[in-house]
Parts: structure tokens; sequence; C-alpha cells
């Protein structure tokens, strides 16, 4: 689902004799299976799809033909076109040869791809072969970041990590930073950063050594997470310091980070070792935060993240928990605690599992996907999905076992990644409306569109 409220997704069809695939916006089919695939041979057609993304009612998607060519396509332009493809040729370096493709993320205006450059062709080696392009109908292809690659004063890059996908936050784009890509880069010097590239230009948002908020008695950044940016420029991400230094031990090391407009990671979030807050913000008794997945953040600056605790009582069956912290909060509140009650579900049902989260933007707060334990529960009615509305209240919207639209709900998905788009939003916008994908028990399926208040 876009800003806009446009709905893309893949189905199977009956047409005439033959069952064919195809992706639609809205209901309208935009690409087909046996239909000719741009780009390629004239007599080649498209014989799979992938799920696709959309933005402002466009599409972009890959898609395999009846030759067995793997591609990107995206109707952004216009018309259907193709962006890149297996054995296709890329600008730079001259010559070069795509060999694999990894995932592509469709932003408004550009559709950003990673893949493989094949080796052994235009001076490509294994140590300079992995490459993040931009491509727009206006110039194609644009190198943006390359392994091997010299950035100036930076210095070049060994590897890099981008447009990729993490549970549990698998579900929510991260790397769209003002038209640019953000990636965590690793230098041949052995320098770790946290890079924004886009064809031409480079910005380092923060590096290891780095004082935290370029504060010179703070700790320094040693190791970095997942980065994580916002077209409105926010970024953060899961951090550890340099243990020994600035009061630092490995017992306090970790923290989630998050950084004001001006593209720096700035502030502390929640730190390894610092009290765990319930839902009121009240810090428990003799608990304490132990390690951090990676974490979330809306265009406004608020954060989610699972964490795990340390304390008097703790468990493997009650030791994590999700919690999120608006903007103008001091402190964490917490969301959900593994073995203890769920909201919206019957009297003696907890949580089991905490198994993906997001923080859209707009005045909606988390989106939680989890499983129950308890009285009543079985493996047909133990997944569910929350949300927290404008007013700050969680409320539970789909469970399996529960009644939709006439029907009872077996399965559904939704905060998941697929391949071929790890690294792009999928369920949700910033518009308070989720997308979900329900199987009913009575074998139907559809594409549901809920509304969080």
């Amino acid at each position: 689902i876009d800003a806009s409220g446009s709905v893309a997704f893949r189905a199977k069809f009956r047409s005439g004799a033959y069952v064919r695939e195809g992706i639609f916006v809205d209901g309208n089919l935009v690409a087909c299976s046996l239909e000719t695939s741009p780009g390629g041979q004239p007599t080649d057609t498209f014989k799979t799809f992938n799920d696709p993304q959309v933005a402002n009612g466009i599409v972009a998607f890959p898609a395999t033909t009846t030759l067995g060519v793997k591609g990107y396509y995206t109707n952004l332009g216009g018309t259907l076109t193709r962006v890149t493809a297996v054995n296709a040729k890329v600008p730079v370096p001259t010559n070069g040869v795509v060999s694999s493709l990894k995932t592509l993320l469709l932003t408004d205006t550009a559709v950003h791809w990673t893949g493989m450059l094949k080796q052994g062709v235009a001076g490509v080696g294994s140590s300079s072969d992995m490459v993040l392009y931009r491509w727009t109908p206006a110039n194609g292809n644009e190198l943006a970041l390359r392994e091997y690659l010299l950035l100036d004063t930076l210095g070049r890059v060994k590897t890099f990590s981008t447009l990729s996908a993490v549970a549990p936050v698998a579900g929510q784009g991260r790397f769209d930073l003002g038209g640019g890509i953000l990636a965590s880069v690793t230098f041949t010097s052995g320098v770790r950063s946290i890079l924004r590239a886009e064809p031409g230009i480079v910005d380092q948002i923060a590096k290891a050594g780095q004082h935290v908020g370029g504060v010179s008695n703070a700790p320094t950044f040693y190791t970095f997470g997942l980065p994580f940016g916002t077209p409105a420029d926010w970024v953060g991400g899961t951090v550890k310091f340099k243990s020994g230094t600035f009061g630092v031990t490995s017992a306090n090391a970790a923290a989630i980070v998050v950084g004001e407009p001006t593209k720096d990671y700035q502030r502390i979030v929640v730190r390894q070792s610092n009290a765990a807050t319930d839902a009121n913000g009240v810090p428990m008794s003799n608990l304490k935060f132990k390690a951090f997945s990676d974490a979330v953040f809306s265009p406004e600056g608020d954060t989610a993240f699972r964490a795990s605790m340390s304390g008097s009582g703790i468990t493997t069956s009650n030791d994590t928990g999700f919690w999120w912290r608006p903007a103008g909060a001091p402190v964490p509140l917490l969301l959900g605690r593994e073995g203890y009650a769920a909201a919206g579900a019957n009297t003696g049902q907890r949580w089991s599992k905490l198994n993906a989260i997001a923080m859209p933007g707009g005045t909606t707060g988390p989106l939680v996907y989890g499983a129950l334990t308890g009285t009543g529960v079985t493996t047909a009615n133990d997944g569910a999905f929350w949300a927290v509305d404008s007013s700050g209240t969680m409320n539970l919207v789909l469970r399996e076992g529960n009644p939709l639209a006439g029907k009872t709900i077996k399965t559904f998905n939704v905060l998941q990644s697929v391949v071929g788009s790890l690294g792009a939003s999928r369920s949700f916008n910033d518009n308070g409306e989720v997308v979900a994908l329900v199987q009913f028990t009575n074998a139907q399926t559809a594409v549901v569109k809920i509304t969080v208040p």
C-alpha cells in the first residue's frame, strides 16, 4: 500500500483456458504472464512474478520470462520498462554485466537495486562485484555504491550492506533517506561507517570512533546495526559503543540512537543496562535492558524496538518485550511482554512470541504481530495483529479464528518481507491504513485494507 492508499498485489486468475498470473494496482492489471516482456527478445514473455512494490500508484517488481531471464520492471515514467536483468550490461564499469539480482526498492522518483556483477568481465573480481544502482526514466541506471569503490577522503569500500531485512522489523522500509540510500559500510582500512549514497554524492552519517552527537566526553561508536532513514531525514539505528572508554563496559555498550534532521546520530533513545520501563514509563522493579534488536522509526522520530531484559524473576519465557518511545517521551513505553496479558485477548491468554513490529508515521502508533498462549489458545487461533491508535490505545485488529466479513480467519500475512523486495514497507502507510493477505477457513483468500483510528 502507498501513501495514497493504492494497493498493489500479485494474483493468479483464469483467462479462457489458461491460468495466468499478473501484477495489479487497485484491481487494474499492469503486467501479465504470456504477454511480451519489455527489454528482452521480441518473442519473450512474462512467465512468473514476485510481489510488487507501489508508490504513487506506480509499481516495481521482479519477474522471470519464459526464456528464463530474471529482471526488474517498473511503469515509473508511464510505460512498463525493464530496469535491469541478469546478463544485462551496466554503464559502470564499462561493459560490466549483471550476474545476479538481490533486491530492489521503489521510491517516489527512482528504482534502486542491488546485485552482483559477473567476475572476470570489465575488471570485476570477487572484491568488487557487489553494486547498488539508481534507475530513473531520464537517466537509466547510475552507479551509487560498489565494493572497492574509492570514496574521496573516506577511503575504499571493502563491503557494504543495504536494502536488506531482519526480524522483527523486516516489514518496514529503512533505507530511503532524502533521495539517497543508506548503507552500512566497512572500508579496507577497517573503519565502519553509515553512509547515504546516490550517484555522484556520498554523505557520511556516522563512523566508528566518532563521539555521539559530536560531544567530546560522550561514548564513541564501535559497530552499527542496520541504519534507518526516512524521506523526512530522520536517521537512527542500533549501535555498540567502544568499551573501555567514557564509562563504557560490555554491560552497557549497546544502544539505540536517533538523529535529528541534520543527518547525524545525535540522541540516545535507550541504552543497555537502563531500567526497563512499563506501559506508563515507570521502571519495573530490578529489571534492566539487556539487548536490542534493530529498531524502526517514524518520520516524526518516534522509535519502536524489541529488547530482552535481565534481572529478578527473568526467565526465557518472560524476558522479551516490545517498546516504543514517542518523539517527545522521556523514556520508552512497554507495548507487550512475553508471558504477560495481551490487549484484546481473553482472560488467561498471554503473549508467547513477539514476531514483528513497525512504526508508521502520522497520528497512529506502532503495529505489532505476535502469537498467544494460554487458556483456549490453539494453533488455529494463536496468531494475532495489534495496532496502537491515535489515542495511544493498543487494539487487537486481526486474529486467527476470529470472524471477518462473514468468514473465519485461518491465517494472515502482515509485516513480512518478500523475496526481491527486502528493505521495503509493504503492509502500511503513514495515514493509518494497513493491508493484510488473509486466508479464510473456506479456502478463500482476500487482500484486506484496515484503517486504524
